[in-house]
This record gives structure tokens, sequence and C-alpha cells, in this order.
């Protein structure tokens, strides 16, 4: 199975790529962002974690998370930044690495995983096999950011500012899409890669070092609910 990363910057479409890949072409993709939100909902132990951590400001009336209060901390103060990321990384990659080691189990030839901060995270580059990043220009990046989320040009700025340099994420990346043009140009890229995938990966299979990584965390999970089992 090959594993593809799919990045970017925000507002630069890479949740559009991502929705191509998945409807038009069939291709499973991992949406780690997707996976943040599962985990944040009440009565999971990140959920409490940041309620304690931030405080019931950042909390609905409903109970859910307010990501938009949420958001303004973090992004105007790297300190809670990182101590969100802290809270939420280990649980959304273990969750990856389970949904990877499921498609694996299905037979699956090719499964993107959709890290939007892939490149600012700690994940091993060498177990992937590509990893795409969709760019834009700044201007365009700051006005759609801005049009999507309703922001101020500040607040936009210190969001696309909290992430690694556009540059630096297209000079790691084995594959950049350009998305400077239209939704067509957009399609006629992804319609390209897709292609090429399908000439460059055959389908032998053969363990992949981070479903063998998946195995081994799955299993230990099992084993410490076993245990725990047994002490009840």
């Amino acid at each position: 199975m090959k594993l593809i990363v799919l990045t970017g910057g925000i507002s630069t479409g890479k949740s559009t790529v991502a929705k191509l890949l998945s409807q038009r072409y069939s291709i499973p993709v991992i949406d780690s962002d997707s996976i943040a939100h599962e985990i944040q909902q009440p009565g999971q132990k990140a959920y409490k974690q940041i309620i304690e951590h931030f405080g019931k400001t950042v909390v609905n009336d409903d109970g859910s998370i307010n990501r938009k209060a949420l958001g303004a901390i973090i992004f105007s103060n790297p300190a809670e930044r990182r101590a969100l990321n802290k809270i939420t990384h280990p649980k959304v990659l273990f969750q990856l690495f389970k949904r990877s080691f499921i498609c694996w189990i299905k037979g699956e030839s090719i499964v993107v995983l959709d890290i939007p901060l892939f490149f600012e995270g700690s994940l091993p580059k060498w177990i992937f096999h590509e990893i795409i990043t969709v760019s834009c220009d700044e201007q365009a990046q700051k006005e759609r950011l801005i049009k999507r989320n309703t922001l101020s040009e500040d607040d936009a700025t210190k969001r696309i500012l909290s992430q690694l340099p556009l540059r630096l994420k297209r000079q790691k990346s084995t594959i950049v899409i350009d998305n400077n043009g239209s939704l067509q140009d957009l399609e006629n890229n992804c319609e390209s890669i897709v292609r090429n995938w399908k000439k460059k990966y055959n389908h032998i299979w053969y363990p992949h070092p981070l479903l063998v990584i998946a195995t081994a965390v799955i299993i230990w999970q099992i084993k410490f609910l076993l245990q725990w089992q047994n002490q009840v």
C-alpha cells in the first residue's frame, strides 16, 4: 500500500483536492482535521483536557468546543498553540495509524493522509511515498481565508504566519499543486497526478513501516485493556 501525504497552507485549496481524490477517484482520504473534531467532542478525553487548560470561555452553550474562541487564543499565543497540540496530536496520530491499518487490511493500493500541519509536526518523512503540497500566492491565500472564515486582515495574517511558509513546504514536497488558476485547472492537475500514480505504483503487497508501527500500537492497546480488565 502506498501512503501519500496531502498538505498545504491554510486556504490554499487542500480540502478541494482531498474531495476530488476521494469522490472522483475513490481514493481513501483520512482527514486529520475531522479526527481532531471527533476527539474534541463532549465525553472525549481531549475535550476534558482542553476545558481544564483553556477554561469555560472556549465552550458553547450546548457544551461543544467553541472553535472560533479557541482559535483566537492559539493563533495569538504560540505557547497556547503548543499546549493544544500537546493535547490533541498524540490522539490524532493514533487514529491516523489505526485507520491506515484498516485500509491496509481492506487491500487498498493507495491511501492519502490529509495532514495540514505535516511539516510542522514530527512524523518521519521517509515512511511516505509522496508528499503533496497545495499552494497558491500569498495574496490569494489571505483573500480566500478572510472570505472563508470572515476574519479581519490582521487575524488572517496571524493564522498564515502560524504555519511554515509555503515556499518551504514546496521545497520539501515531491509534488506541488499550484492552485492559482481555475477549478478546472485544479481538476486537471489532480487527474494528471492520479494517472501517474496508476503507472508508477504496482499493486504488489509488502508490509509498510507505518503499518507495522500501527499494528504494534493496536496490539499494545488491546494488551493494556485486557490487563486493566483483569485488575478490575
